[in-house]
């Protein structure tokens, strides 16, 4: 830790000694129940065929759920104190002791790859030649080395933007008194950019598969059955990202720009979030049909 004589202390979360108390416990505890509920859902799920390309990056996009469940159990100022006992910390101790930045990090940009990664697939998979086997394999590990290297890169800026920061000391280990207002931002536009880019993709892919399909046969028949299907779950999926994944990012954002400073409203969307997300992968746990697109798949059937 840090020495520090006098330091001003950095908080924007307006909350009494026992309103905080009550917002420790429902994090713990909603964030374990879900994480553990999103856990066995994704263990039901890679029980199932994961010969499909989809199936593979829904799986992605439920496990990244669950890591952002888990951070939400990590806002938990009672249990940093058991580390820390002094009444101000150093933002970068906060990421050994309270890791739930760099959770919130990885899950939210798991599912934000994934719901790039599944608008990617659904709309070259009806440009690429069925025969076409290295364009295919070229198309999936771009999507893998995008999924690392972006990751990478905003982990590093992470760390970069809180060690750099001209306010080290903070009183809290929350999520919004550690990270950079400006680093957030960029986070937020950029998963609301290629969300929305997403679902826009989607839709004009849809319509052009409308337009200029052709069924001559049974076979055709069955590949546009499974490429409409396919775009229906994207679109969903896509649509409830945009809603529940950005919504307490853009709460974070007004109040930023309005200079309100943190309240019960915002910490209530944060907590809604894994709770949102956990029952998203349950029901698509129970009645998913994403409509496997995927020509190994197709050929089979």
């Amino acid at each position: 830790m840090s020495n520090c004589t006098e330091c001003t202390l950095k908080s924007i979360t307006v909350a009494t000694p026992a309103q905080r108390t009550v917002l420790d416990i429902l994090n713990v505890c909603i964030g374990q129940v879900t994480f553990f509920t999103q856990i066995y859902c994704l263990i039901l799920f890679m029980q199932r065929s994961m010969k499909c390309c989809l199936c593979k990056v829904a799986c992605v996009y439920a496990f990244g759920s669950a890591i952002a469940s888990l951070g939400l159990a990590f806002e938990c100022e009672k249990c940093s104190k058991l580390w820390a006992t002094t009444a101000y910390r150093d933002k970068m101790s906060c990421f050994y002791f309270a890791p739930n930045a760099q959770l919130y990090l990885i899950g939210n940009h798991l599912m934000e790859c994934s719901v790039i990664a599944l608008s990617t697939i659904v709309v070259t998979e009806l440009r690429i030649r069925s025969c076409n086997f290295f364009l295919r394999r070229l198309r999936n590990v771009s999507i893998c080395l995008f999924f690392i290297l972006s990751l990478t890169c905003w982990l590093v800026g992470l760390w970069l933007s809180t060690s750099m920061s001209g306010d080290q000391f903070v009183n809290s280990c929350y999520f919004v008194d550690v990270v950079e207002r400006q680093f957030w931002l960029g986070f937020t536009v950029f998963m609301a950019c290629s969300s929305a880019s997403s679902l826009l993709a989607v839709f004009i892919s849809a319509w052009h598969l409308q337009k200029r399909t052709i069924i001559n046969d049974q076979f055709s028949a069955l590949r546009f059955r499974r490429q409409i299907t396919a775009h229906k779950w994207i679109f969903k999926v896509i649509f409830f990202t945009i809603i529940i994944l950005n919504t307490p990012w853009l709460f974070e954002v007004l109040g930023g720009v309005w200079e309100i400073r943190r309240n019960a409203m915002s910490s209530f969307f944060w907590m809604l979030q894994p709770v949102m997300l956990c029952l998203f992968n349950m029901i698509n746990q129970v009645c998913h049909d994403s409509g496997c697109i995927c020509q190994n798949t197709v050929r089979r059937s």
